[in-house]
């Protein structure tokens, strides 16, 4: 009864409100965690794509550590882009427009996020630029790129 009551005494405002902070703050970013589904996201190694290995090379990636940016030229034919494209068009005409209506104040843009894994056929030129996009992790690794050592690869990637 008297180690309940030293306790109860040491029990105030400050710490009460200290502990709630703490709990709240881990049931936000569980919830965060969850719904981003980040827990379905890949290694670097399960989104290796052979043909990114054609188009991103070491120099790149040294010239991504020094400017932060790199610009690479021809990644895509004509005709894979004007598809790709052609496949972009579509998801947006399909999308509810009324569903996207915000506020002044936030993105007024639509989002759309795709998967390689959708059942919705998107093209395979679509498709080539999604795995490409998920393969470059796979290259900055084995590049060695300095800014980062961990590549978790969402399976999501968002339209806009």
């Amino acid at each position: 009864m008297k180690s309940s009551m030293k306790v109860l005494r040491r029990i105030n405002l400050d710490n009460a409100m200290a502990s709630i902070v703490g709990i709240s703050s881990a049931i936000v970013l569980g919830e965060a965690y969850f719904r981003t589904s980040l827990s379905d996201a890949q290694t670097a190694k399960e989104c290796r794509y052979p043909p990114a290995s054609d188009i991103l090379s070491p120099s790149h990636v040294r010239e991504l550590e020094n400017n932060h940016m790199v610009v690479i030229h021809n990644v895509l034919s004509s005709s894979e882009l004007e598809g790709a494209r052609e496949c972009a068009r579509e998801l947006g005409d399909s999308m509810d427009r009324t569903n996207h209506e915000n506020d002044s104040d936030v993105r007024q843009d639509q989002i759309c996020v795709v998967k390689e894994s959708d059942t919705n056929e998107h093209g395979d030129d679509m498709m080539h630029c999604i795995k490409l996009l998920r393969g470059i992790p796979f290259l900055l690794d084995r590049f060695t790129y300095d800014s980062s050592s961990s590549y978790i690869v969402p399976r999501q990637l968002q339209l806009a």
